[in-house]
């Protein structure tokens, strides 16, 4: 008859499943209960404040406007916008055709010229926005009426000049 080195059985599969701690260790060295839901008690979660908006899309007629986002969020320096029709499969960006429309070119046109903005570049379907003012409004319209428009806006910081100011 073989025997076992704990006869009741609780350290028999230790390796392969937990165990909870016996209730007579200090409060300290048990892990901590989860409610019914499954999460944390609130006061033994930390607070996280979201990161406030910089810029807001919105969809406007044949096309789309970028402003302004939350009251009291940093004004970006530079917005580089990426811009395709939506497809029903795969990434829109990634099956951009030329034939469906130029940034640079008619009848795609920045209507009205951008406000506290300026164009530093533009072709295909990607144009670097110069955010100049915190009230800042771009719009761009003249896309086919009949698609939906995928736009993608990433925030990058202004690029530094080799040449030191005297």
């Amino acid at each position: 008859m073989h025997t076992r080195p704990d006869s009741s059985g609780e350290r028999l599969l230790i390796d392969y499943f937990y165990l909870p701690a016996p209730k007579n260790e200090p409060p300290e060295t048990r892990r901590r209960k989860r409610t019914k839901q499954g999460k944390f008690p609130a006061d033994e979660v930390e607070s996280i404040e979201p990161r406030k908006k910089r810029y807001r899309i919105q969809q406007i007629a044949g096309g789309f406007s970028i402003s302004k986002g939350e009251k009291d969020a940093p004004v970006p320096d530079l917005l580089d916008i990426r811009v395709a029709y939506l497809v029903r499969r795969g990434r829109p960006l990634g099956q951009y055709d030329p034939a469906d429309f130029e940034l640079d070119k008619n009848p795609i046109r920045f209507e009205p010229p951008p406000v506290g903005a300026s164009v530093q570049s533009c072709s295909k379907n990607r144009a670097l926005i110069e955010v100049t003012d915190s009230d800042f409004q771009i719009s761009v319209v003249g896309f086919d009426a009949n698609r939906d428009v995928f736009v993608d806006v990433e925030v990058k910081p202004k690029a530094k000049s080799d040449d030191p100011e005297v």
